[in-house]
């Protein structure tokens, strides 16, 4: 078998056609060009076909997004078949309860804690509440008070009499004066009773006053307080996480479109579908919450 002719350039072969790597090139252009023309084929004899594609991609993101919105808050309470469920596990055997009241507890605590040991320190609040005022402010409660106790005192109407010098109290015979007497008492003390409890919970606000056990009980008892929270305070984002899997899903689809009219094996568009699906949420989650500071574009 003759051997090949060599040129005058050294390394280079006197026929450039037995050159394997200018027949890879030549075939993969070729290849490309015949893609590329059957494609354009397709997209001009079945455009409305092809379009499609990115439209009901954006329609069915949409959906799944508002529906699991929809999933995260509703129902309050379990609904289904209760064979079987696990702690804090929103997804029964057969039904289903609202993610964020399913796990309030949880978060209720995660809250109370981030809020009083990062936020700020319930201690230092009440230091900063003024006695003296809270005393004037709460005075018509104490009148309230006082004017209820009397009245329990004196059992139906009975009047208070003085005991003596002793500066005691005890139920006497009818006597409107001793009543209101006994009212202005109470009333005039008032307000320097409740500084004086004030002040003594501002030095004991943890033995007086469990935060975190009043604020997850309260959720817990009434799981709508935590759902609207949620609602009121990420209403704007919850909007926009419905509309995102339109918007994205649109664009996303566009990129489907064009795979399809380049390759098209039966199982791509549901293999497609649940990765633009994946895409659309993990985009939409992502710009939430950051970057944590605005960014100039």
């Amino acid at each position: 078998r003759p051997a090949a002719k060599k040129s005058g350039h050294r390394g280079e072969l006197s026929n450039p056609t037995l050159d394997p790597s200018s027949l890879s090139w030549t075939s993969f252009a070729t290849a490309v060009e015949a893609t590329a023309r059957e494609a354009e084929q397709k997209l001009a004899t079945q455009f409305w076909l092809y379009l499609t594609i990115p439209v009901v991609a954006g329609v069915l993101n949409w959906l799944t997004n508002a529906l699991a919105v929809k999933m995260i808050f509703s129902p309050e309470e379990y609904v289904g078949l209760d064979i079987k469920r696990w702690p804090e596990t929103p997804a029964g055997f057969l039904g289903w309860q609202g993610i964020v009241p399913c796990k309030v507890r949880k978060m209720s605590e995660t809250m109370v804690d981030l809020m009083t040991k990062r936020l700020l320190d319930v201690r230092e609040v009440f230091g900063r509440l003024d006695k003296a005022a809270c005393g004037e402010l709460l005075l018509p409660g104490v009148d309230a008070i006082a004017s209820g106790v009397v009245g329990d005192i004196t059992e139906k109407g009975k009047a208070l009499h003085w005991v003596n010098s002793s500066g005691a109290l005890a139920v006497a015979g009818k006597s409107a004066w001793l009543t209101k007497r006994a009212a202005a008492l109470a009333r005039r003390h008032g307000a320097e009773l409740v500084a004086a409890v004030l002040g003594e919970m501002q030095q004991r606000v943890p033995e007086v006053w469990d935060v975190k056990t009043q604020v997850v009980g309260a959720m817990t008892r009434d799981k709508g307080i935590i759902v609207e929270l949620f609602q009121r305070c990420g209403r704007e984002e919850f909007i926009f996480i419905r509309r995102s899997g339109l918007y994205f899903g649109f664009l996303f689809g566009i990129v489907q479109m064009f795979q399809w009219l380049l390759w098209d094996p039966w199982w791509s568009l549901a293999v497609g579908g649940a990765a633009v699906g994946y895409a659309t949420n993990w985009l939409a989650l992502t710009l939430m919450f950051s970057p944590v500071n605005p960014v100039r574009l």
